[in-house]
């Protein structure tokens, strides 16, 4: 990761263009620094300018600063081994609509630099061949051919990430590893139909001949995991909430894992209505956020997932909450209160003082809503209404 100068920058930046869903998108210099015009946070077209870059070969990323520090990683990707651009998101999300209303959109959480990238980027050493039963390196054998058609050296199973964190071709013209850290689980393979990493190497071989080997290593003794318990779910087997809420009360899961547990769990009895709740009010935003939207519909859920929203960065959208929140609540001055701030936050000030002024009708005894209206009013030039 380096600053966007002219000595780290490898894409085109003169002026190119990349054409896609009817949207031109351009790559160009402007003074001495890097811009990308391309689809925003509201679906429309804006200019961002180009803050870092991240990689060199096969491909490198771009970083754009959003407000707060926060970065975010640009679906516009610099492919170094064929010299020309492409947009990400079309070859990793094949097949789904990635808007700006998407989790996955390049200006979302899901391509946040500062949570989501940079931690896992570190190199370590490990090679233990005594335990993971493969060659070390420099002594004769064949080497292993992924079906991602990437050929690893003789010895170069004893690596942790060759078992433990697998890949595939990614981002169209480079093989990445799964973002995660998993034991292989051939048994789940044949149970589940999941893929597992011994017979992503050893391809020729069953799954049945992979999980033989590791009981023959390390017994038969296998830990729950999560993927059964949402089979169940998703299957209908009975007991499957209570494996689900095991998942979601154990702190150990990651808080996308248990964030998923919430949202299979069925709403339709008193100890899961109650526990979604509770949850309203966890120190995980996902948590909150998958809780939330298991009832959109209900008031407090709007209004709870408009916070989230903003403090998440994402105002238009908690914008679109507060605005269905007052019209399912018409005579709540709370709920106009917020919508005018969001509206003002947005830079729609007529319509945050329209907002503003029902939610001074509504809560005649709120000071905060008078004190709003009047600095708008003093914005507006409007001197004697903001003094009165």
């Amino acid at each position: 990761m380096n600053y966007a100068n002219d000595s780290t920058v490898h894409g085109d930046f003169d002026n190119a263009i990349l054409i896609r869903n009817n949207q031109t998108l351009k790559c160009f210099k402007k003074d001495s620094g890097y811009y990308v015009y391309t689809d925003s946070e509201n679906d429309k077209m804006h200019e961002y300018q180009v803050k870092y870059v991240f990689g060199h070969y096969p491909l490198q990323n771009y970083l754009v600063e959003f407000p707060g520090g926060r970065l975010q990683t640009l679906a516009l990707t610099w492919n170094s081994k064929d010299h020309d651009w492409f947009y990400m998101a079309e070859s990793v999300y094949k097949n789904m609509s990635v808007t700006h209303a998407n989790w996955l959109h390049w200006t979302n959480q899901a391509q946040n630099w500062n949570s989501m990238c940079a931690d896992c980027h570190i190199a370590k050493d490990y090679d233990v061949p005594a335990y993971t039963h493969y060659k070390a390196f420099g002594q004769k054998g064949k080497g292993l051919v992924l079906v991602a058609g990437v050929k690893f050296e003789v010895g170069s199973g004893t690596l942790c990430i060759n078992c433990h964190m697998h890949g595939q071709n990614f981002m169209r013209v480079d093989y990445r590893r799964d973002h995660s850290f998993r034991v292989p689980r051939p048994d789940l393979s044949e149970k589940l139909g999941t893929p597992n990493a011994c017979n992503q190497c050893h391809k020729d071989k069953s799954n049945q001949w992979a999980e033989d080997n590791i009981v023959k290593w390390f017994g038969e003794s296998r830990h729950f995991q999560y993927g059964e318990a949402f089979n169940e779910a998703k299957t209908g087997s009975p007991g499957a909430d209570v494996d689900l809420r095991d998942i979601f009360g154990d702190s150990l899961y990651s808080a996308s894992i248990r964030s998923i547990a919430l949202t299979m769990l069925v709403y339709n009895n008193d100890t899961n209505d109650n526990l979604l709740i509770h949850v309203l009010n966890s120190r995980e935003p996902s948590i909150r956020l998958a809780a939330i939207k298991q009832d959109e519909k209900l008031s407090v859920a709007r209004m709870n997932l408009a916070h989230l929203y903003s403090v998440m960065g994402m105002p238009l959208k908690a914008e679109k909450q507060l605005s269905l929140f007052v019209k399912e609540n018409p005579v709540d001055g709370a709920g106009y209160y917020n919508y005018g701030l969001i509206l003002s936050e947005n830079k729609k000030y007529q319509q945050s003082l329209a907002s503003l002024l029902k939610a001074g009708e509504r809560s005649p005894e709120n000071e905060c809503v008078d004190y709003n209206i009047a600095m708008l009013y003093e914005f507006f030039g409007e001197q004697e209404k903001a003094e009165k």
